[in-house]
């Protein structure tokens, strides 16, 4: 019992569209299916856990900072440390921890501690430190009057838009009043 004959069926057009679907539009998408890279994480994987890894080096940052400043704090609450009566260790760890600290003031208190060129050495990249903040806060400077002058730039162009919309509004409403009176029949006595 045979239905539909070779020839038939050959010659047969069938829909097999979704109803609403357009022609022509298919819903594939257009990149690659294997999202991963070759170790097999996904990008979305990546980016967490370069995030995660961003958060966490900046914790050990802030842990190492804290650190750094109460040593500093416990180095100047120390008031008769006399390097002579100190360990060469001892003499070691404590030039080490002064030079760390940056400050001048635990530099000079133990300057018995450095030599000429050391001293010399510190003196020179505080200075270069300082000049550095200092082109940093002018460059930081620029761009903040930058913003402001464009600020005040778009602070006027909005005026301006205002101002051009409102006198926009009352030329409607006069052409519209215009257009009443015309229309009304006069009533003139």
């Amino acid at each position: 019992m045979n239905l539909v004959s070779k020839e038939d069926y050959e010659n047969y057009l069938a829909h097999e569209g979704v109803h609403g679907m357009r022609w022509g539009v298919t819903h594939g998408p257009p990149y690659p299916l294997d999202r991963t890279n070759s170790g097999g994480i996904s990008k979305k994987q990546e980016r967490a856990a370069a995030r995660l890894q961003r958060k966490e080096d900046r914790e050990a940052a802030r842990t190492k900072k804290r650190a750094d400043k109460k040593a500093v704090r416990t180095l100047k609450k120390q008031k008769n440390v006399d390097p002579d009566k100190m360990s060469d260790e001892e003499k070691e760890s404590l030039k080490k921890e002064v030079s760390k600290s940056k400050s001048v003031s635990l530099m000079i208190k133990y300057s018995d501690l450095f030599t000429t060129q050391e001293i010399s050495d510190m003196a020179n990249r505080l200075q270069a430190e300082q000049r550095l903040k200092d082109v940093q806060k002018s460059q930081f400077q620029k761009g903040m009057d930058f913003i402001k002058r464009q600020s005040t730039n778009l602070n006027t162009v909005v005026t301006a838009y205002d101002n051009i919309k409102k006198a926009d509004t009352m030329i409607r409403e006069i052409n519209d009043w215009t257009k009443k009176k015309k229309t009304e029949p006069s009533t003139g006595g």
